[in-house]
């Protein structure tokens, strides 16, 4: 007769199977809480019917000076904010690693909250999904002590259902005409989302 070892140590083979899925299924797990930045909003608290997470209002001066994510160095500036008005793939490097940029965010007065576009022609899904981005790195700041001035965005009607959420009430924010002034149509959408917001 012959015998193989799974045969003779069956409960050796079972555990080291076991092991190898319970590590395949962490790695899994940590792979997709980073694809939806679920571990820079462990602490948050989701609002709306998406679940955007919520941030704190701004309540500190306005600042004088204004730059872009793109720009920013490791000096800062006491009295400049960082806008997040800045093209989707500059603000992917934040994204893919907001802690390398903590340290030098956090040598300026305030961080706007970065803006992933909203695009009218994108499928409300794109929309949805980059509100949330959005709120996920402002929460992620905030919970590293960086003051966030909130950014307000939308796009057209279907995009109110969800573009708000996610702020409190009270305190300063920040909107950005970039691109819009130039069209009537998104000169339209624009006004339309200012008086809604």
């Amino acid at each position: 007769m012959i015998y193989n070892q799974k045969s003779l140590f069956p409960d050796m083979f079972k555990d080291a199977q076991d092991k190898a899925k319970e590590q395949a299924n962490k790695k899994w797990l940590a792979q997709k809480n980073k694809n939806f930045g679920l571990e820079f909003c462990s602490n948050a608290t989701f609002s709306g019917k998406y679940g955007i997470p919520l941030i704190k209002p701004y309540i500190g001066s306005i600042p004088k000076l204004y730059t872009t994510f793109g720009n920013i160095n490791r000096i800062g500036c006491s009295d400049c904010c960082v806008t997040g008005f800045d093209y989707d793939y500059v603000l992917e490097r934040m994204w893919n690693h907001p802690e390398r940029y903590v340290e030098t965010l956090s040598h300026y007065m305030c961080v706007a909250e970065p803006d992933f576009s909203l695009k009218i022609n994108n499928p409300l899904s794109v929309q949805i999904a980059n509100t949330y981005r959005s709120h996920v790195l402002a929460f992620y700041m905030q919970e590293h002590c960086i003051n966030v001035l909130p950014s307000m965005s939308w796009g057209a009607v279907p995009s109110y259902d969800f573009c708000f959420d996610g702020h409190s009430k009270g305190g300063a924010v920040i909107v950005s005409t970039i691109g819009i002034m130039k069209d009537d149509r998104m000169r339209m959408f624009f006004n339309v989302g200012l008086q809604k917001c």
